[in-house]
């Protein structure tokens, strides 16, 4: 069995308060690259070399889903390397096409505008904008 352990932390006023929870995963999950997101409904375990994205409950840490290459993205390229929580999706910044947009039932729903340049560093700041810090080979900065 592999253990998931995380801490909650809760801010009452001036003082924070930490509250540790450990969830058990089965054995037939096998991780050898990690990535976690999570928010205050999902925790998402991202193995960037497996191809394989798995999503659990964040209360009970009971699997969702599986998001895997192999059958959720028949004629995609799917190489994921980063996973950022929407409101109602799982949007994966991939080797090709740039961005994905998956449901949480496993669905592709969308790709990202072409427009969407890859980037390490950016985010979202509503469900469809997202501002990203890119650096030119000129070595200029642009947001």
């Amino acid at each position: 069995m592999r253990h998931i352990l995380f801490f909650l932390v809760l801010c009452f006023g001036s003082s924070l308060h930490a509250q540790e929870k450990t969830f058990t995963l089965s054995d037939e999950y096998f991780f050898s690259s990690v990535q976690l997101v999570a928010n205050d409904k999902h925790i998402g375990i991202l193995d960037e070399a497996q191809k394989f994205f798995l999503l659990l409950d964040a209360q009970s840490g009971e699997v969702l889903t599986n998001i895997d290459a192999r059958d959720s993205f028949p004629g995609f390229n799917w190489w994921p390397f980063r996973a950022e929580f929407l409101e109602n999706e799982i949007f994966f910044i991939n080797g090709m096409p740039f961005g994905v947009y998956i449901s949480m039932e496993n669905e592709v729903t969308h790709v990202a505008d072409r427009y969407f340049k890859s980037s390490g560093a950016f985010d979202f700041l509503s469900d469809s904008v997202y501002v990203g810090f890119y650096t030119t080979t000129t070595g200029d900065h642009h947001i």
